[in-house]
């Protein structure tokens, strides 16, 4: 069995062919949201010569031919870090099964259209403050980005999406020159991602393994090739200046699907730059770190970590269980696990099924899947053979049973 987290998570096709998806503001609708400004005097002065939140960012994703560079920008990347900073996650599969969906915000965008036409940055930020983001393995598993929601639909979402709706989303004028590097250097040491929107020229297909952009500025570009990536980290001696960028076409492309994009090729290539802050119900050193509804999220004092629904003072309901160092996903019933989960465990995904009294249903297919599976347990295969085409699905049997 390949070890999980070692997997590339690629689909098969060249460079050239790589999707972005970002559509590109009228400038004159760049103002919809509030402009970002530092108030704080001096702070170019006191800021440290580098700074990165890569230990906090989740595994690096490959968006295919989705056309979802703003959702994996957004959403997934930039969300899923600032929480992890607040949460001090920085294990690989922690992170990965706490980390958001970024076809969920997309799917609400786009619902009449192709999935690669793209979107607007700034309607995708205000949409995240009206629904909030769900949780990547979540139901629905793999929402398409032309889904239809029905009002039903989302009202069975909310519960577990509304708690992690963002506020204060501000653009920021990355027309300012120096003020805005160091606008971003300031953000990105306070923890805060920010999330570009670029005009793509063809050299940013040939960065090499070392992960620096060579660009040539004599490269024209139009708004048919402008993608949506995330800025993580700066370091003011590398390159003469550069941002540390993480972008969503796999693990194979640049620095471990990592960019170093120096300081004037930001300034060149940007077209616009958002921030955004997370909502205030997160208190990450009580027990209890968040509560709105039927939601928590809860450390208990044996470090076990729930988050999802509850009623009764008991789990019930779409949720996600941290015990003993196993991450189960799926649906409790009295503090039960009730059905098909997703188990993470030693880097590797299983996919247990538990009867109505939370006892383990054995699974004797060589796949991890019984012969009549049911068709939520088929969504979930088939979510991962698209996620993760060179994924080796283990049988539950094999794992520990809880």
């Amino acid at each position: 069995m390949k070890n999980y987290f070692s997997l590339i998570f690629v689909f098969t096709f060249v460079l050239s062919s790589y999707c972005q998806g970002l559509k590109l503001a009228p400038k004159d609708r760049l103002k919809s949201l509030e402009t970002f400004t530092i108030d704080e005097f001096g702070f170019s002065t006191s800021l440290p010569s580098s700074y990165s939140l890569e230990k906090y960012v989740p595994i690096v994703l490959d968006q295919g031919d989705s056309g979802a560079c703003v959702g994996y920008s957004v959403v997934y990347y930039a969300l899923s870090t600032m929480y992890n900073v607040e949460l001090n996650i920085t294990d690989n599969q922690e992170k990965l099964a706490f980390s958001f969906d970024p076809m969920f915000i997309y799917s609400l965008m786009n619902t009449k259209t192709h999935c690669n036409d793209g979107l607007y940055m700034d309607e995708a930020l205000e949409k995240l403050m009206i629904n909030g983001a769900k949780k990547i393995f979540m139901d629905p598993l793999y929402v398409s980005c032309n889904k239809g929601w029905t009002l039903s639909d989302l009202k069975n979402v909310k519960p577990y999406s509304r708690p992690f709706a963002i506020s204060n989303a501000q653009e920021i004028n990355v027309e300012d020159g120096v003020n805005t590097i160091n606008e971003v250097k300031y953000l990105i040491k306070n923890n805060k991602p920010v999330v570009i929107g670029l005009r793509l020229p063809s050299s940013f297909d040939k960065i090499s393994s070392t992960g620096l952009w060579w660009d040539t500025k004599s490269e024209t570009t139009d708004s048919n090739d402008a993608h949506a990536m995330c800025i993580v980290g700066y370091d003011d001696i590398k390159y003469g200046g550069a941002f540390r960028v993480v972008n969503s076409w796999g693990d194979d492309f640049g620095d471990d699907g990592y960019v170093w994009m120096k300081y004037k090729d930001f300034y060149y290539y940007s077209y616009e730059a958002y921030t955004f802050s997370i909502a205030e119900n997160l208190f990450p050193f009580k027990n209890e770190q968040i509560k709105e509804g039927p939601f928590v999220r809860k450390v208990f004092g044996n470090g076990d970590i729930y988050e999802g629904e509850v009623s009764n003072d008991m789990f019930n309901g779409k949720g996600i269980l941290k015990k003993d160092g196993e991450i189960f996903i799926g649906k409790f019933r009295d503090n039960k696990p009730n059905g098909d989960f997703i188990m993470i465990y030693e880097n590797d995904i299983y996919f247990p099924t538990y009867d109505y009294f939370g006892n383990l249903i054995e699974m004797k297919d060589e796949y991890g899947f019984a012969n009549e599976v049911s068709k939520e347990q088929a969504k979930k295969e088939e979510y991962f053979n698209l996620m993760i085409p060179k994924l080796e699905l283990k049988t539950s049997k094999s794992a520990r049973k809880n």
